[in-house]
Formats: C-alpha cells, sequence, structure tokens
C-alpha cells in the first residue's frame, strides 16, 4: 500500500487519532447491525457478523493501546490489517474513513 495513502493516519495527532478509532468502531457497530433478522434475536448474516467483530476487536485493541500509552501497531500495519478486515467484512473501507472523519454532531 503506498504510503500516501496513509499520510491522513500519521496527521492524525492524540485526541483527533482517538476520536478517528472510536468513530470507525461505531461504524463498525452499525454495519452489524445490518447482519440482525429483522423482528427477531436471529442474525441472517452471521460470517459478515463475525468478520465486523472482529474488525471491531482489531479497532477497540489499537484504541486501548493508544490510551494507555502501550505498544501498538505501526500506523501502515494497522491501516493494512483494518483494509484486510473490511474486505473480509464486504465494507468500503474508504467510506468507512470518510464517515469516521465526519465531525459528531
Amino acid at each position: 500500500m503506498p504510503n500516501e495513502q496513509l499520510a491522513w493516519v500519521a496527521a492524525l495527532g492524540g485526541p483527533a487519532r482517538l476520536e478517528f478509532l472510536i468513530n470507525v468502531l461505531w461504524e463498525v457497530t452499525l454495519s452489524g447491525r445490518g447482519t440482525y433478522e429483522p423482528g427477531t434475536r436471529r442474525v441472517s448474516n452471521p460470517e459478515r457478523l463475525r468478520a465486523l467483530n472482529e474488525l471491531a476487536h482489531r479497532v477497540a485493541s489499537q484504541t486501548r493501546e493508544l490510551v494507555a500509552g502501550a505498544p501498538r501497531y505501526p500506523d501502515d500495519v494497522f491501516a493494512g490489517i483494518v483494509l484486510e478486515h473490511c474486505q473480509n467484512a464486504g465494507l468500503d473501507a474508504g467510506g468507512l474513513r470518510r464517515r469516521a472523519l465526519e465531525p459528531l454532531a
């Protein structure tokens, strides 16, 4: 993946990076709701829900390490992980990034 595509990650400073990761996590959970069978407690797309859950886990782990000041994935490695899990979950990574960068309303 070209470094130019990752420049926006490195440009995000402390609070902005944390807000971005939390927004990504929120967007992933919203996508997970789309796997539910309406009006029931059943899941209509368990494979996608599982892939979204794995993506949420990766983002939550990176966020936790960032808050704790603990070792975490370098930005380029983490971006690659997110892209891979977005593909596995059928998410458009670019759209996810755009929505996560939108200011909270």
